[in-house]
């Protein structure tokens, strides 16, 4: 009977440092995962901010294109009805005091 305690004691113990050797390896892994996490947090944190700013640029180079393209488009609008106004400035007046006669 002495000698199935003293086993069964024997096994507890042995028990009990598997135990607590599984509880340092959780704590270990813990630590490492963890650890890992934060890296991968930090790379997602630059990685997403790269692209952001890379998104932003190429916003910010299409808006500047689209508004170079309108300024050219308008300031080529304008050129016309100079040249149109130059070319029928008298006939355009003339039109303009007719409607007024008319009206009154």
């Amino acid at each position: 009977m002495d000698e199935v305690m003293k086993k069964l004691s024997e096994i507890e113990v042995a028990a009990a440092a598997i135990v607590a050797h599984a509880e340092a390896q959780k704590e270990v892994l813990d630590e490492q995962y963890r650890v890992k996490k934060e890296q991968f947090d930090q790379e997602l944190e630059v990685k997403t901010s790269k692209r952001i700013q890379e998104i932003k640029d190429a916003l910010e180079k299409d808006k500047s294109q689209l508004l170079d393209t309108q300024s050219a488009s308008s300031c080529q609008s304008i050129r016309d009805l100079e040249t149109e106004f130059n070319k029928n400035h008298t006939r355009i007046a003339q039109e303009i005091v007719s409607r007024i006669i008319t009206v009154s």
